[in-house]
């Protein structure tokens, strides 16, 4: 069953609200601009968290060059392949904030969702890669280390004909969401 438009404005709006709470918390001073192009970057970085709950299968992907990822990370990187992990560490932690924020907000409107453990992946390493997207959202943020997107695809698994009700405008504490 696909989402009918309100949902898709409603779960825009909580993924954007996600973002700048993310993006304030973890100091990386993020704009948005809209989209013009396709989205492309060298080397990039991905994390995928997927989320689920009744009514509703999600995912959200954060992609960004691996040299963004360096200069953000809020620490100095260690040497060699330890920085390359802690890279790969921080991108997916970005990605787990950002969702474990729209979970909250979800939670607020009474859905209940549940989020995965973020799946990190450099890209350069599949082959066929496209970075043009046909998501039900995307995002595209710039800062002085560069460009970063956001994706979000949704399906309503609900047998409600109008989808999955999803209100936004909720707000819940940084670290209010249990990891498991």
């Amino acid at each position: 069953m696909s989402m009918n438009g309100g949902d898709i404005t409603n779960l825009t709006n909580i993924l954007i609200e996600s973002c700048r709470e993310a993006s304030d918390l973890l100091g990386l001073e993020l704009s948005r601009v809209e989209p013009k192009e396709e989205f492309a970057c060298h080397a990039p970085v991905a994390a995928v968290v997927g989320i689920c709950g009744e009514g509703l299968r999600a995912t959200v992907t954060t992609v960004a060059p691996y040299s963004f990822m360096c200069e953000t990370y809020p620490l100095e990187l260690k040497k060699g392949a330890d920085a390359a992990l802690d890279v790969l560490d921080w991108t997916g932690e970005i990605a787990n904030q950002i969702v474990g924020m729209v979970t909250n907000r979800l939670a607020s409107t009474g859905v209940e969702a549940y989020a995965s453990i973020p799946k990190v992946i450099l890209t350069e390493h599949l082959s066929n890669v496209s970075l043009a997207r046909g998501s039900l959202c995307e995002l595209r943020f710039v800062a002085k280390a560069g460009c970063m997107g956001i994706w979000l695809d949704a399906v309503s698994g609900s047998g409600n004909e109008g989808g999955t009700k999803v209100e936004s405008g909720g707000t819940s504490a940084a670290g209010a969401l249990v990891i498991f």
